[in-house]
C-alpha cells in the first residue's frame, strides 16, 4: 500500500452561506483517484474552497508529506478545475495556458511569445486538440474553456488536483477528452480529488470513494468493493443506514444453478443452455430483459445474439464498438440513464431502458461472450446480486467450454468425414474436367487445366489450414480470413499483367462445412475474371465484396474487363467453372446468382441464406 503523502485531519468550518463540513477526516496517496460526493448542499464547495484558501478559518489540520500545509505550499501544490471558468476572456487560448508562467529569452526578461505558441501546440497535439492558439478564450463554448483549464492545470503540473464537477455542461466528446487528460495525470502520479454530485461519475473513475452527507464523511469505499456492491454506496449517498431486507433468495439461486447442470451434461444445444441462463439471470436480478452475445474477440464480431425478456416491449441494440471496449477491462460495468452519454451506447432507440448491467465471460483469458440486463428503472445492484451474476458468468463459461470440447471432438469426426468427401469432390472436379477436354488439346491447355485444377485444390486445402490454426477449437469459420487465404493463396494466371484485387470484406462466421464451398464460388469467379474479363488486357480492377445483409450473405464480384458477350446465359454454360458455381448456389444453399453487364465489365451478385 502507498504511503499518503497528504492527510486532513478533523477539518470543521462554516461557509459564507452557513454550508459546513465537520469533522472530515481523509488519507490521499500519489497516483490515486479520490471522488468526493454528495448531494447539493452536502457540503463539496466549503470543502473546495478550504482547500483553495478561499476560506481560511476552519478547525482541524492538513498535512502535506508529513508537516502542516503552508500558505505558500497550498498555492503551489494544488490545481484547481472550477465549475465556473477562471480563463481571462480577452486573452488568446495561447496566452491563457502560460499566464503567470511565460517561457521568456534567453537574454532579459522578455517574453518569447514563439516559445508560448510552440509549446501551446505541443500541448494542444498531445491531447489531439484541435483549436486556434491566437483565438480569444471569449469567443470559446463553456466546454471549449473547460478543456483549456485541464491543460493548463496539466502544464502547470502540481502536485494534487482538484476537480470540482468536472463534468458540467460537456458533450460525450468532450467528456472522452476529459477522461483522457484524467488519465494522463493519474499516470505522472499525481493525487486526483474528484468532487461531484453524480455518485456514478465516482463510481466510474476513482479508486476510493467518500461520501459526504450533511457536512459529515458518511464513509469511504475502496472503487472494487462499491462496484460489487453500489447499492451499498448509494445508501450512503442518501443517508440509508439500514437496508431494506429483502427475501432470502439463496434457494431460488442454488435451484437455478443445479437445472444450469442438468443442462450441461444434458443433450441441449448451447442456444438452449444460454436461453435458460438469459431467463434465469433475468428472474434473479430483478431485470426486464437479458441478451447474451457469443462474441469474437479477435475480430470483435457478433457471432450470435440469445434473448431473454419478460414483456412484449423491444430490446435496444447497444452499438458493437460500445460493446467491445466495454468489456475490454474484463469488469462488471454499470451505468444508468443519469449519467452523461448513457444513450450513446445505444444504436438507435433504448426503448425505454433506464439501466444497463453488463458481465464478461471469460475462457481461458479470452472474451467469449457477453451478458447484458436491462431495466427500465434506475436499478442499483447489492453485493450478493454482483456474486449471482459473477455465478451465471461462470455457467455460461462452461456451457460455452463444454459445447467447444464436444466440437473438437466432433470436428475431427467431421474432419476426416469433409477430408474424404473433399477428396472425393477434387476427383469428381478431375473427371468432369476431363469430359470437358476436346480431342485435340494442345500442352498450353493442358498446363491450363492443371493449373485450374491445382487452383480448386489449394482453395480447399485453405479452409483446412484455417481450421487447424483454431486454437478454441469452434466448428465455425471466418468468411472474412477464408477469402483472404484463398486470394493470396492460390495462383492466378496473371500472364505479367497488372490485376489488382480490392477486398471489401466483413467478419462474417459460417459453419465450416459450409466454407470449402463458399471459397470454391470465389476461387471460380475470381479465376473466371483473370481468364475471360482481362484476356486482351494489361491492366484490371477486381473487386470482391462480402457483407451479411438481414439474414443473407452478399456476395459480389466485380471486375472492369472487356464484359460478358450479348448470348451470354450462366445456365447453359460451357464452362467448367461456372456451371460448379450455379449448381452449388442453386442446389447446396438455395441462393440467387445475377450476371450485371456494367459500362466496363462485369457485377457479379450472389445471395445465399445465411444460417448459422
Amino acid at each position: 500500500m502507498s504511503e499518503s503523502i497528504f492527510e486532513i485531519n478533523k477539518l470543521t468550518t462554516f461557509d459564507d452561506d452557513w454550508s459546513k463540513i465537520e469533522d472530515v477526516n481523509l488519507k490521499l496517496e500519489s497516483g490515486n483517484i479520490f471522488a468526493l460526493v454528495g448531494e447539493t448542499g452536502a457540503g463539496k464547495t466549503t470543502f473546495v474552497n478550504v482547500l483553495a484558501g478561499i476560506i481560511d478559518d476552519y478547525d482541524g489540520e492538513i498535512i502535506y508529506k508529513n508537516r502542516l500545509l503552508t500558505k505558500k505550499e497550498q498555492k503551489n501544490i494544488f490545481g484547481f478545475i472550477y465549475q465556473k471558468s477562471t480563463l481571462i476572456n480577452k486573452m488568446t487560448i495561447a496566452e491563457n495556458l502560460f499566464f503567470v508562467d511565460f517561457p521568456t529569452r534567453k537574454i532579459g526578461p522578455f517574453i518569447s511569445w514563439k516559445q508560448v505558441k510552440k509549446k501551446a501546440k505541443e500541448y494542444l497535439d498531445y491531447f489531439d486538440i484541435d483549436f486556434d492558439l491566437n483565438k480569444n478564450v471569449g469567443v470559446l463554448t463553456s466546454e471549449e474553456k473547460k478543456i483549456i483549464e485541464f491543460i493548463k492545470v496539466f502544464i502547470k503540473d502540481p502536485e494534487i488536483i482538484i476537480l470540482h464537477e468536472p463534468t458540467t455542461n460537456l458533450s460525450i466528446d468532450s467528456l472522452d477528452k476529459l477522461y483522457s487528460i484524467i488519465k494522463k495525470l493519474r499516470e505522472k502520479n499525481k493525487i486526483i480529488i474528484y468532487v461531484t454530485k453524480q455518485w456514478e461519475e465516482g463510481l466510474k473513475v476513482a479508486d476510493k470513494i467518500a461520501v459526504l452527507t450533511k457536512g459529515k464523511i458518511a464513509g469511504v469505499l475502496e472503487a472494487e468493493e462499491a462496484k460489487k456492491n453500489p447499492k451499498k454506496l448509494l445508501n450512503l449517498f442518501l443517508g440509508i443506514y439500514d437496508e431494506r431486507v429483502k427475501k432470502d433468495e439463496t434457494p431460488d439461486v442454488i435451484d437455478s444453478i443445479f437445472k444450469a447442470a442438468e443442462f450441461l451434461t444434458s443433450e441441449y444445444e448451447l442456444k438452449d443452455v444460454l436461453k435458460f441462463l438469459a431467463e434465469k439471470v433475468t428472474e434473479i436480478m430483478g431485470a426486464d430483459s437479458c441478451v447474451i452475445n457469443l462474441v469474437d474477440e479477435k475480430t470483435e464480431t457478433i457471432i450470435d445474439r440469445i434473448e431473454f425478456k419478460k414483456t412484449q416491449n423491444k430490446i435496444p441494440q447497444i452499438k458493437k464498438d460500445k460493446i467491445f471496449e466495454i468489456t475490454k477491462d474484463n469488469k462488471l460495468f454499470y451505468t444508468n440513464s443519469r449519467e452523461k452519454g448513457f444513450n450513446f451506447l445505444f444504436d438507435g432507440d433504448s426503448y425505454g431502458i433506464n439501466t444497463v448491467i453488463m458481465s464478461s465471460v471469460l475462457i481461458r483469458s479470452q472474451l467469449a461472450s457477453v451478458i447484458k440486463l436491462h431495466y427500465r428503472n434506475i436499478y442499483v445492484y447489492s453485493e450478493i446480486e454482483w456474486k449471482y451474476l459473477s455465478t451465471f458468468a461462470r455457467q455460461a463459461a462452461i456451457a460455452i467450454e463444454d459445447t467447444r470440447l464436444m466440437g473438437r471432438s466432433a470436428l475431427l469426426q467431421e474432419s476426416h468425414h469433409r477430408i474424404k468427401n473433399n477428396l472425393q469432390s477434387i476427383i469428381s472436379l478431375i473427371s468432369i474436367q476431363k469430359d470437358f477436354l476436346k480431342e485435340d488439346v494442345d500442352y498450353d491447355s493442358v498446363i491450363n487445366i492443371l493449373n485450374d485444377i491445382m487452383s480448386r485444390i489449394k482453395s480447399i486445402a485453405a479452409v483446412h489450414d484455417l481450421l487447424s490454426k483454431d486454437k478454441m477449437g469452434r466448428s465455425i469459420i471466418n468468411i472474412k480470413e477464408i477469402i483472404n487465404k484463398v486470394l493470396d493463396f492460390a495462383a492466378y494466371p496473371s500472364l505479367n499483367r497488372e490485376i489488382k484485387i480490392k477486398k471489401e470484406l466483413e467478419d462474417i462466421f459460417i459453419p465450416y462445412n459450409k466454407a470449402t464451398t463458399i471459397v470454391l464460388i470465389v476461387n471460380e469467379l475470381v479465376a473466371n475474371c483473370y481468364e475471360h474479363a482481362f484476356s486482351d488486357q494489361d491492366f484490371g480492377k477486381i473487386i470482391v465484396k462480402c457483407k451479411k445483409i438481414n439474414d443473407r450473405i452478399s456476395l459480389v464480384i466485380q471486375d472492369n474487363g472487356k464484359g460478358m458477350p450479348e448470348d451470354f446465359d450462366v445456365e447453359n454454360s460451357t464452362t467448367l467453372g461456372l456451371s460448379i458455381v450455379y449448381s452449388i448456389i442453386n442446389n447446396e444453399f438455395n441462393g440467387k446468382i445475377d450476371f450485371n453487364a456494367l459500362d466496363k465489365g462485369t457485377k457479379v451478385t450472389i445471395k445465399i441464406p445465411f444460417k448459422y
